[in-house]
């Protein structure tokens, strides 16, 4: 081996030596803000924070090799609050995509869906939404469910609460008719705590829930590196899994009414609002069915009319005798 040679393995060498030594770069840590109060999405098992929320972000950070705080705030408009100081970076709370929250926030992909409903006192009269009509129910605020029961039926009056505890104790005591919230949310609640309360036929309106990042040059570069892990995650089945687990075997990142929701209420109510605003849709299409059911008649009449002579002539009949056999 030349001299030569030799002062380039010890270059070579040197080289990898310095490279080993560089330091490894640490993780980042993700803090993530959630009211700890919202069953099975967020909440304390013993003084552990658990649901189906927390699961989610702690298996994006693991994917994004980052670490995971948890802050826990009492209500959603106070963690929209922490968000917009910059002392957390996002929300796991089943946050709904709305308009208005679009225009000062980026949300990530959506990765759940949540029906909003009513529930009322099993006694009551009521049988569907409309029933309630002049009524009040209770919702708590800065609730995303409170703008779509707005849209739905402006008739129905809605109380307001800091406490979400006091939504469901005031339904089943009937200080207000009934109860606004999530559908899952309403059935774990009602079955946790043995309430007397039943869910009223009627989805009110559709809750898609993302996660939401401030607009700023920092926020977007963590979000990036967040939606690409979610994304991952949706793709193979990971959030199906933790969805089934924490939903009694319900997919909620999927749009649906589950199975035992609609076979306990005697299967899926036709959604008559929405059904209004896409009937005059429907009608462009009438006229142009009408005529091709009225053409496709006279056609059959003549083709009728023709094999009916053609079955008197003998060089037709065999003609006949074959369409008749097809």
């Amino acid at each position: 081996m030349t001299f030569k040679k030799i002062k380039l393995l010890i270059a070579a060498l040197a080289l990898g030596g310095t490279v080993a030594a560089a330091p490894v770069a640490h993780a980042e840590t993700l803090t993530v803000g959630t009211t700890a109060q919202t069953y099975p999405t967020s909440y304390k098992k013993g003084d552990k924070l658990t649901g189906f929320d927390i699961a989610v972000t702690k298996a994006v950070a693991k994917e994004m090799d980052d670490k995971v705080k948890f802050k826990v705030v009492g209500d959603i408009p106070s963690l929209f609050g922490e968000l917009d100081k910059g002392s957390i970076d996002t929300i796991a709370n089943s946050v709904t995509v709305l308009p208005e929250r679009q225009k000062k926030y980026n949300f990530s992909p959506v990765y759940s869906y949540y029906p909003a409903q009513i529930a009322v006192k099993k006694d009551s009269k009521y049988k569907t939404v409309k029933d309630l009509e002049g009524k009040t129910v209770s919702a708590t605020v800065g609730s995303s469910n409170i703008d779509l029961l707005k849209k739905y039926d402006a008739k129905i009056k809605i109380k307001k609460y800091d406490d979400r505890n006091a939504i469901f104790t005031d339904a089943n005591n009937g200080t207000v008719a009934g109860v606004l919230n999530q559908r899952q949310f309403l059935e774990e609640t009602i079955k946790k705590q043995n309430l007397d309360l039943r869910i009223l036929k009627g989805v009110v309106g559709w809750n898609k829930s993302a996660f939401p990042f401030a607009k700023n040059s920092q926020a977007q570069a963590k979000q990036k590196k967040f939606d690409k892990a979610l994304r991952k995650l949706q793709k193979d089945g990971t959030l199906s899994k933790l969805s089934k687990k924490y939903y009694n075997g319900e997919d909620v990142t999927k749009k649906s009414i589950s199975n035992d929701y609609a076979k306990n209420n005697g299967g899926i109510e036709m959604d008559f609002p929405y059904m209004l605003k896409v009937f005059p849709e429907i009608g462009k299409y009438v006229p142009v069915t009408l005529l091709m059911a009225v053409s496709a008649m006279i056609l059959a009449i003549i083709v009728a009319a023709i094999l009916s002579i053609g079955q008197h002539h003998k060089t037709s009949r065999w003609l006949v005798d074959f369409y008749v056999l097809i």
